[in-house]
C-alpha cells in the first residue's frame, strides 16, 4: 500500500515540477498600448507608466508565486514519496528478513531435533554395543572346551574353570545318575553361560529277564513299561528290545517274549481254559454272547501288551 502511494506521489511531484518549469514569468518591459495593455491614456505618460508597472509587477509576482508553489509542492511530494517508498522497501526487507529468520529458526529446530534423536538412538544402543563388545571379547578369550562325550561332572568342572556358568537343557528326575555330555552351546541371552545337553545311555538289557532288566533300568534312572510279544523260539519273559518313548526322556518300552500257543481254530471253551490257566488277561471280540462252541479266527496282543485279544466267529 505504501509503495503504491509513493509511486502516485512521485508521478504527482513530476507533474508539479513540469508545471513549475513551464510557468512563464513576464519580463519588466512596460508597454501600455495593445489589446492586453493599457488602452486608455490617463493624461500623462507618467501615470500610464505607473499603472503599467503595477500591472506588470502583479503579473510577475503571480507567475513567480505559481512557479514557486509548483516547485515547492513537487519537492515536498517528491520527498514524502521517497520516504514512503523507503519505508515500504524497509518493510518489505524487514518482512523478508523476518521470514528468513523464521526459516532459520525452523531449520535450527529441525537440526536440534535430529541431533536429539541421534543422541537418543546412540544412548539407547550404547548398552547393546557395549554388551556385544564384551561378548566378542569374552568369546575370543574364553573358548568352550571340548567336553563332548565326557561325564557330566567332569564336563561341568572344565567349563566352570573356563569362567562359564552352566545351564542344563533337560531336567533329570531326582536320583538319576549323571549322564554323558552330547552338546554344549552358548546361551544367546547370557554370553558367559553355556547350555549343556546330557544324554543318559540305555544299559544293555537285551536278552535279560524282564524283572532283572526293569531293575537295572530303574537303577539308571529309567522308568520301564513292559509290552508282551508272542514268541515260540525265545525263553519266557526275555527282553527282545528296549526303546525310549521320546529322545531325552527317561521312559522306555520293553518288549518281552511270552510263549503262548497258537489259538487259531480253537473253540472258545478250550481257548478260555488255556488263557486262564496261563494267567493271561484277555478280551473277546465277535458275537455279543460268546459260546464255548465259537471258533477262534485270530488273536493278538493288545497295543500295551497286557491283554490277549481273541476274535471269534460262530
Amino acid at each position: 500500500m505504501r509503495k503504491a502511494v509513493a509511486i502516485v506521489g512521485l508521478v504527482v511531484s513530476a507533474v508539479f515540477l513540469l508545471l513549475g518549469l513551464t510557468v512563464n514569468v513576464p519580463n519588466d518591459y512596460l508597454e501600455y498600448y495593445g489589446a492586453d495593455k493599457i488602452e486608455k491614456y490617463v493624461g500623462g505618460d507618467a501615470y500610464n507608466y505607473i499603472i503599467a508597472s503595477s500591472l506588470r509587477g502583479a503579473q510577475i509576482s503571480a507567475a513567480k508565486t505559481s512557479k514557486a508553489m509548483y516547485l515547492s509542492a513537487a519537492g515536498v511530494i517528491f520527498v514524502v514519496s521517497l520516504a514512503c517508498l523507503a519505508q515500504s522497501e524497509d518493510a518489505a526487507w524487514e518482512a523478508e528478513r523476518q521470514q528468513e529468520l523464521v526459516q532459520s529458526c525452523k531449520k535450527a529446530n529441525e537440526n536440534i531435533e535430529s541431533c536429539g534423536k541421534r543422541l537418543s538412538d546412540l544412548t539407547s544402543s550404547l548398552p547393546s554395543m557395549l554388551e556385544n563388545q564384551s561378548r566378542q571379547f569374552f568369546e575370543k578369550t574364553h573358548a568352550i572346551p571340548d567336553v563332548i562325550g565326557k561325564h557330566e561332572s567332569e564336563a561341568r568342572n572344565e567349563l566352570q574353570n573356563c569362567g562359564y556358568t552352566i545351564r542344563k537343557a533337560n531336567t533329570d528326575p531326582a536320583g538319576v545318575p549323571e549322564g554323558i555330555v552330547q552338546k554344549v552351546v552358548r546361551d544367546t541371552n547370557n554370553y558367559n553361560c553355556v547350555i549343556m545337553s546330557v544324554e543318559h545311555p540305555l544299559p544293555d538289557v537285551i536278552g535279560k529277564q524282564s524283572e532283572a532288566a526293569t531293575e537295572l533300568l530303574k537303577e539308571c534312572g529309567f522308568e520301564a513299561t513292559v509290552q508282551y510279544v508272542a514268541s515260540s523260539d525265545t525263553d519266557e519273559n526275555t527282553v527282545l528290545s528296549c526303546q525310549r518313548n521320546k529322545d531325552g526322556e527317561m521312559k522306555v518300552v520293553l518288549r518281552v517274549s511270552r510263549k503262548i500257543q497258537d489259538l487259531v481254530a480253537y473253540t472258545w471253551g478250550d481257548a478260555e481254559t488255556y488263557l486262564k490257566g496261563a494267567g493271561l488277561a484277555y478280551a473277546v471280540f465277535g458275537p455279543q454272547c460268546p459260546k464255548e462252541s465259537d471258533i477262534v479266527t485270530r488273536w493278538d496282543w493288545s497295543e500295551q501288551g497286557q491283554k490277549v485279544h481273541v476274535f471269534l466267529s460262530r
